[in-house]
């Protein structure tokens, strides 16, 4: 099974660092939850950012019963304006390991972390 991750942006979303090798720098886009991805994606780029902590909750742009198939497009959209998604904010939920969006962001972490050569 693909991680979140992988769904996300297979051109490195969880970079540290951009094309020219400075470091991202991301915003958290929860105050922003009625705006477009592509109007979020151009505010953002705006105000100087390269990268997102985008939300995946209930009444957000990416809703967790329909991340498998928003948040590719997500990805997609916002690199368009220039921006990185650099993390994501799971429900504030308890947690469950039966979740489908929890195991996702787990298996995402661990494959993060593996990329930087951490165990996970």
């Amino acid at each position: 099974m693909q991680t979140l991750f992988a769904r996300a942006n297979r051109a490195q979303c969880y970079s540290r660092f951009n094309d020219e090798n400075n470091i991202d720098y991301t915003v958290f886009t929860k105050p922003w939850r009625d705006k477009s991805l592509g109007d979020l994606g151009k505010f953002v780029r705006g105000l100087g950012f390269t990268g997102v902590e985008l939300p995946v909750r209930p009444g957000f742009q990416v809703e967790p019963e329909n991340v498998e198939r928003d948040l590719p497009e997500a990805a997609r959209i916002l690199r368009e304006e220039g921006v990185k998604i650099g993390t994501l904010a799971g429900p504030t939920a308890e947690y469950s390991a039966h979740d489908a969006v929890d195991r996702l962001i787990v298996e995402d972490i661990a494959f993060a972390k593996s990329l930087f050569g951490e165990e996970a």
